[in-house]
């Protein structure tokens, strides 16, 4: 039996997909998720049949537990399908020996995850384009070179997990402590990203502003201005009565 049971490996993906991590990256939201290191375990010790399923059954449960709706499901499924295959596809074509560790299987692996990166990144520009009725390349640049950069790192940590086990397979506990721990740390860092980034536009925003406007007549373009600063397409404030709590006065600009 390979060092890496089917249940264990599920689990890892279920772990990994669930927790997704949203970061900026000048001025565009990015989604990483850190399943890299399963799928290198996968690449490494499940048959292609196996490693497909298993990452398509775990998107499946992250998306029960995050409420995604039915037809991002089916399609965020079909990509990961793609994306698995195309991996599996390169990996087996490169690899000397799928069975060893050695030195010349690495490359075979860092492309087989870049692979499956830019198979599921073309698939979002598809559809995006299809839906728009023109292509949306813009800005897909900077997600899929962070995500390949992260992946490139993750990529040699699942090299060293598969190493690992292949020495000692009951060191599953402690990667998936590992794995746990590094999900509670990223957690936290992005809680205070958010609230570090949270923090400088507000600081920002009364820096620009200043004393923009003592007078009723010049509101509208204060507003404008603040809806400028913080680069929004509508800026909408609701104020509340002093005297009548049920009436609220809501200025669009």
């Amino acid at each position: 039996s390979h060092p890496a049971p089917v249940w264990w490996l599920f689990v890892l993906f279920v772990i990994c997909v669930v927790f997704q991590f949203k970061f900026e990256a000048r001025s565009q939201s990015l989604e990483i998720v850190l399943e890299t290191v399963p799928l290198v375990l996968g690449l490494l010790f499940l048959s292609p049949l196996d490693l497909v399923l298993l990452r398509m059954a775990a998107l499946a449960v992250s998306a029960v537990v995050r409420g995604r709706p039915p037809m991002q499901t089916y399609f965020n499924i079909v990509n990961i399908g793609l994306s698995t295959f195309a991996s599996i596809a390169v990996f087996r074509a490169l690899a000397p020996s799928p069975a060893t560790l050695h030195f010349g299987v690495w490359p075979a692996t860092f492309l087989a995850v870049a692979a499956a990166e830019v198979v599921a990144g073309a698939m979002v520009v598809m559809v995006m384009s299809i839906a728009a009725q023109a292509w949306r390349i813009r800005g897909i640049g900077t997600g899929v070179a962070v995500n390949l950069t992260v992946n490139f790192v993750l990529t040699f940590l699942g090299i060293c997990t598969a190493a690992a086990l292949r020495d000692d397979s009951d060191t599953e506990l402690a990667i998936t402590i590992f794995v746990v721990l590094t999900v509670l740390g990223l957690q936290a860092y992005q809680r205070v990203a958010y609230r570090a980034t949270a923090l400088h536009r507000l600081n920002v925003v009364a820096r620009e502003l200043g004393a923009m406007t003592s007078e009723p007549a010049d509101l509208v373009p204060a507003l404008r201005q603040l809806r400028h600063v913080v680069n929004a397409s509508e800026l909408e404030l609701s104020v509340l009565s002093a005297t009548d709590h049920d009436f609220t006065t809501v200025i669009r600009v």
